[in-house]
């Protein structure tokens, strides 16, 4: 047999090997925060219904969820007022059963999908929304996003959430030393597979104070990453939820940014009496898992190199 025809063969039964196989393109993220025993304090004792000019406090509460596979969402949005609460709503594409995105997920993916969800519970303010009906258990807050994608097809699985709460208010009396103290607990990880399987997880949780006169930012905290216009008290931890978490290939592998921790903070500033201010909490979660579909081993890939370096030789032998 000719030298052309040896590397003709070669190059068919690299090739033809290179065929026989293919790696899933898993992957996984998922974010969830949990915050609990959320209170506003005032000198170290928990702000109450007294505090405030009568008719002005205002709270307002919302929450946005998306699911979405391939394109295809699944939104669902509530609103609600006067410390009500929002139920724990679950939504996932595509419809059916859904995992539980707030318990720590297993690696690899068990099925693809995408699942959102949230809850708030309690008030953190006692005695709201007046001196007759108590409130006094603290707000209990969670976000949960959940992606993954198993198998060798092209998908997109992505989920987020947004759950914001608002309060405006006028205090009675002139205030400094107004503080805030929780607990968190953030699952925040992510996991590509051995092959082109890509995934980010997300979490933010922030805290605001305005002039709700003239709009301008007196006091934003972002807990675990950065603070103006007061004092972070620290926490008993170095858990920061402002977090990204990222894994796919190359190198594959899973990022893991879970933590958990108590944190404080107080204003700096001194809030005066029967002036409009707005104090707003923000958290999300969010995730986003990519396929780029059927791919080949990584040892086929090296026999169909060869089979084109093999062609390539012949080629310029050839010349």
């Amino acid at each position: 047999m000719t030298r052309k025809n040896l590397l003709a063969v070669a190059a068919g039964m690299a090739l033809s090997l290179g065929g026989l196989g293919s790696a899933h393109a898993d992957a996984l993220a998922q974010s969830a925060l949990d915050v609990s025993g959320f209170r506003v304090l005032s000198g170290g004792s928990i702000l109450d219904y007294s505090a405030f000019v009568p008719g002005t406090l205002v709270l307002a509460d919302g929450t946005s969820l998306n699911a979405s596979l391939n394109g295809n969402n699944n939104p669902y949005s509530n609103a609600t007022f006067n410390g009500t609460g929002l139920p724990l709503t679950v939504v996932c594409a595509p419809g059916g059963t859904c995992p539980n995105p707030a318990v720590s997920a297993v690696i690899a993916p068990t099925s693809t999908g995408s699942t959102a969800a949230s809850f708030l519970t309690g008030v953190p303010i006692a005695n709201f929304p007046n001196s007759t009906t108590p409130f006094s258990t603290p707000a209990h807050a969670g976000t949960a996003a959940l992606s993954q994608i198993k198998g060798t097809g092209i998908a997109g699985s992505q989920a987020g959430i947004t759950l914001n709460s608002s309060f405006l208010f006028q205090l009675a009396q002139p205030a400094n030393n107004i503080g805030f103290e929780f607990n968190a607990d953030l699952i925040l990880k992510a996991w590509g597979g051995p092959s082109f399987g890509v995934a980010t997880a997300g979490s933010t949780l922030t805290f605001t104070l305005t002039d709700a006169v003239t709009n301008a930012t007196l006091f934003s905290w972002a807990p675990g990453s950065s603070i103006s216009g007061g004092s972070d008290a620290g926490s008993s931890t170095t858990c920061n939820l402002q977090a990204t978490a990222g894994g796919g290939f190359p190198p594959g592998g899973t990022n893991d940014q879970s933590c958990n921790g108590f944190f404080t903070a107080t204003i700096g500033s001194v809030l005066a009496a029967n002036h409009s201010y707005r104090f707003a909490i923000s958290q999300q979660s969010k995730t986003d898992v990519v396929s780029l579909g059927v791919v080949p081993e990584p040892s086929m890939l090296a026999l169909t190199g060869l089979a084109l370096a093999l062609t390539g030789f012949a080629s310029r032998r050839r010349g």
